[in-house]
Formats: structure tokens, sequence, C-alpha cells
């Protein structure tokens, strides 16, 4: 059953990232300063909503019998969603450390940094649907 659960914190979580890190980025790029608020605070929410996302789909894990290929998709799922972690919590505290906006000289880091969370979070997302749709795991006996 609890591999049921992480699909619908999954889509949320992905949503969140992805849209909101592009809105963000283009917000602070553009100097749009409402395109930035509305971007960073889905990336706020996407980022805390990894925590229970992640821990849904370790245990979603333990109810799956996994052929050789499944185990494989599986485990590269599970490493892009830990980097996405790795990349939206410092990005999380360096807005923490600007007081809910990155500091001036910080942005065009903080920016790349949006660019390659959107990035991994897409490569976790395309694996995962690689992993259900052609490989069938979670939905179909191996």
């Amino acid at each position: 059953m609890l591999h049921l659960i992480h699909p619908v914190f999954v889509h949320a979580t992905v949503v969140f990232l992805i849209l909101g890190g592009l809105v963000e980025g283009y917000g602070i790029s553009r100097r749009r300063a409402a395109a930035q608020r509305f971007g960073g605070t889905l990336v706020v929410i996407g980022t805390v909503s990894l925590l229970p996302t992640i821990a849904a789909g370790f245990l979603a894990e333990n109810s799956l019998t996994l052929t050789e290929a499944g185990q494989a998709a599986v485990d590269d799922h599970e490493r892009l969603g830990l980097l996405v972690l790795g990349v939206f919590v410092p990005l999380l505290l360096l807005k923490a450390w600007g007081r809910g906006t990155p500091p001036e000289r910080w942005r065009g880091l903080y920016v790349a940094g949006l660019v390659v969370g959107v990035a991994l979070a897409a490569a976790a997302a395309y694996v995962g649907g690689f992993m259900v749709y052609e490989l069938g795991v979670g939905v179909a006996a191996p």
C-alpha cells in the first residue's frame, strides 16, 4: 500500500520545484519581484515537501519485488532524488540567509543552482516515469 503514497507526494513536489525554480529564476534574472516571490514560494513548498516524498519513496521500495532492470532504475531514481534534495536545501538556506531572498552578490550562483535543481528534478521525474511505464515497477508483477 505504501507504493501508492509516493506518487501522490512526488507529483506535487516535482511541479512545485520545476515551475517554482523556473519562475523564480526568471523573476531574479529579469528583476520581476512578483515572479521572484511567487516562484520562490513554490520552491520553498517543493523543498519542504521533498522530505515526505523521499521518505515515502524509500518506504514504497520495501513493498516492491523488483527485476534487475527495475532495481537499477529504482537506484538511479533514488540517487537523483537525493541530489535534488542536496541542491534545493542549500538554496533554501541561502535564501534564508538573505531573509527571504538570495543576497545580491549570490544571485547569479543562486539562479545557476535553480537551473541545476530543475534539471535534476526533471531527470528524477523522467526516470520515475520510465520505471513505471517502461519497466512496470509498482504496477506489474516481475
